[in-house]
């Protein structure tokens, strides 16, 4: 992160924060994050009102051509105030010592809906006319191959002039099928995620309430398939 330009060290700062590891859930892959429970704890709530799923899904479905793109290392594209730097630092374990984010960085109690505000000024015009993006997630949607390579084009040009950096990694171009916010779209209509749905079969009893609230929360992504 010091050679990419994400971080530079830190001396005698007012806050600070550990680090911690998380392991992803489907590759099982060991992230290194940082606690900023504490920071989180004393930023008030921006309020932006996010973009609803639901009607991400129902605007981006019934379309004859899509394609797909994630936003690559997201919230790290932006950069953070200059006068705000010194609130973002974390100690490295050893004598490796202390560094402050100069980008976002993951775990801030606002880093969606900064992102998200970012995009939709970013893409304002083309947001339910060509396109539909969630935080990272986005799809670019035609009806006819000739109009949706003018649509990429203008896409790829407003991403150029903000230097929007997408996963090379995690792309599909012209397809008539694809996921979209764990939801499988294509012209017929939507869906369920094969592994959204598997989990769900295959998940154990709750033994607490927060592994109840968890089920919950999984179920009810996918309420729009369950009957009554």
């Amino acid at each position: 992160m010091l050679k990419a330009g994400f971080i530079r060290p830190a001396q005698y700062e007012e806050w600070l924060a550990n680090i911690v590891l998380v392991l992803k859930k489907i590759t099982k892959a060991v992230r290194v994050c940082v606690d900023y429970r504490n920071l989180n704890i004393a930023t008030p709530k921006d309020e932006y009102q996010m973009s609803m799923a639901d009607m991400l899904i129902d605007d981006a479905a019934h379309n004859k051509i899509l394609s797909f793109m994630d936003g690559n290392a997201r919230y790290n594209q932006i950069m953070i105030a200059e006068a705000d730097v010194h609130k973002t630092v974390f100690r490295c374990p050893g004598a490796k010592g202390s560094f402050k984010y100069i980008v976002m960085p993951f775990g801030l109690k606002n880093a969606g809906t900064t992102y998200q505000r970012a995009m939709n000024a970013i893409f304002h015009d083309m947001i339910e006319h060509t396109l539909e993006v969630y935080i990272d997630d986005m799809v670019i949607k035609s009806q006819e191959q000739e109009v949706h390579i003018e649509d990429l084009r203008k896409d790829f040009i407003r991403m150029r002039q903000h230097e929007l950096k997408m996963n090379p990694k995690k792309r599909a171009f012209s397809v008539q099928a694809g996921n979209f916010l764990g939801f499988l779209f294509h012209q017929r209509g939507i869906e369920v995620d094969k592994n959204k749905a598997k989990a769900i079969i295959n998940a154990p009893v709750p033994r607490n309430k927060k592994e109840l609230q968890s089920l919950l929360e999984n179920i009810n992504f996918l309420r729009r398939f369950i009957a009554n």
